[in-house]
């Protein structure tokens, strides 16, 4: 099933929850935000976001990755307040292999 195409992945998301495979619902309700965001309908990216970020198996390279993108979605909803605590958030979660590197000019 979750190979098939024709399957959205908020469906697959769905199957998996109700499978109990927790990780592999978080995993593609993270790609169907994904998919939310790319097509502009960023207050459903938030949503799908917050909703893969509730699961407690995902790695922490997985969450630090949904909580940018969570703190980029509400920016680009416009949710200017709650973007900036989410970006807090996010940047808590950073590694020295991770953080954006500053330009040297």
């Amino acid at each position: 099933l979750s190979s098939a195409p024709q399957f959205p992945d908020d469906v697959l998301a769905g199957h998996f929850r109700e499978a109990g495979d927790f990780k592999r619902a978080a995993e593609a309700t993270a790609r169907a935000a994904d998919h939310a965001r790319d097509t502009f309908s960023f207050d459903a990216a938030v949503e799908l976001y917050e909703e893969a970020l509730a699961c407690t198996d995902l790695e922490g390279e997985t969450k630090r990755r949904l909580r940018t993108e969570l703190a980029h979605a509400l920016a680009s909803a416009g949710r200017s307040e709650q973007a900036a605590a989410a970006y807090v958030d996010a940047a808590r979660f950073e590694t020295p292999a991770t953080a954006p590197r500053a330009s040297t000019r």
